[in-house]
């Protein structure tokens, strides 16, 4: 998903987010915590969490818009943080090193936990100011850390499922989705920009479910493209496709087969999208469905692109 925000905007909440962190006692003590930070934010992303902000800000008709609104930028900028501390965590439990530079320590798993944590606590430092400069309202704080700790509770329930080769139901799957991913990449971005625009907001109940739909559409794809691409994918994660394919009962082998797999994905993705579209639908404002439409396209581009990668 990249190059969602223009490219103004982009330099400005990722420089915001690095000036965090280049600014902080741990950058400055060369404890390499500071580094290891810094190495996620260089990497090439889209910035797809500080997008849904500032997207859902413009849509509820803030003013000023971003780049120009410093506060915003700063509520943006803090997404991006939190979006950190969740992927160093998330390497850790997956034995992965998805760093820019593969700065010295990325694999550290104890300095990895540490930088985890110490992101949280500057994203939540960025947040708190940008509210109380912008004279947003609290609730976007409220909202954000409840999501925070449903993000360790997804995190949690991935290790269980690392320890469980069989795969889990339907509904455990879902929960892990929403936990997991949904809820702070899709519904609090969409909520918090719309909040910032427009505190008394009546959509924010909609923007929930609208976040849940993107976001499990975006978890499916994401373990689909992994479960089919070259190398050793964790059983867990193809067997995840696997239940959503309603083939719980198959071994992790038989479930991993590219084709089937990536051509079964395909109408459950299409139902994802189509019930977020409906949901959009009933949205006051015309820029949900724009967000829905632009969400929507990336993902069914992401796995068309793989797709003809993978299959002959």
């Amino acid at each position: 998903m990249n190059r969602l925000l223009d490219s103004k905007t982009e330099r400005i909440v990722r420089d915001r987010a690095i000036d965090e962190v280049a600014r902080s006692r741990a950058n400055r003590d060369r404890s390499g915590i500071g580094e290891l930070i810094l190495d996620y934010l260089d990497r090439d992303s889209g910035l797809l969490r500080p997008w849904l902000v500032i997207a859902a800000a413009h849509a509820y008709g803030i003013a000023p818009r971003a780049p120009d609104n410093r506060a915003l930028v700063g509520v943006a900028a803090a997404t991006e943080l939190l979006h950190v501390f969740a992927l160093l965590h998330d390497d850790h439990i997956d034995r992965e090193d998805r760093t820019a530079r593969h700065a010295p320590g990325s694999m550290n798993d104890g300095l990895r936990v540490l930088a985890g944590d110490f992101v949280h606590e500057l994203a939540w430092d960025l947040l708190d100011r940008s509210i109380e400069s912008g004279g947003f309202p609290r609730a976007i704080a409220h909202l954000v850390r409840r999501v925070s700790l449903e993000t360790i509770v997804g995190q949690q329930m991935d290790v269980a499922y690392l320890a469980q080769p069989e795969p889990p139901s339907i509904e455990r799957l879902l929960e892990l989705y929403d936990a997991k991913t949904a809820r702070y990449s899709f519904v609090a971005p969409l909520c918090v920009g719309a909040l910032a625009a427009s505190p008394q907001c009546s959509d924010i109940e909609l923007l929930d479910r609208v976040g849940i739909l993107l976001g499990r559409a975006y978890q499916l794809v994401d373990d689909a493209i992994d479960s089919t691409s070259a190398g050793n994918s964790p059983p867990w994660e193809r067997n995840l496709v696997a239940t959503l394919l309603g083939d719980s009962g198959r071994t992790v082998a038989e479930s991993s087969l590219p084709r089937e797999i990536l051509c079964g994905v395909e109408p459950i993705l299409g139902g994802l999208i189509d019930a977020a579209h409906d949901q959009a639908e009933r949205a006051s404002v015309d820029g949900v469905r724009e967000i829905v439409g632009t969400v929507a396209l990336r993902l069914r581009g992401r796995l068309d692109d793989h797709a003809a990668n993978r299959l002959p």
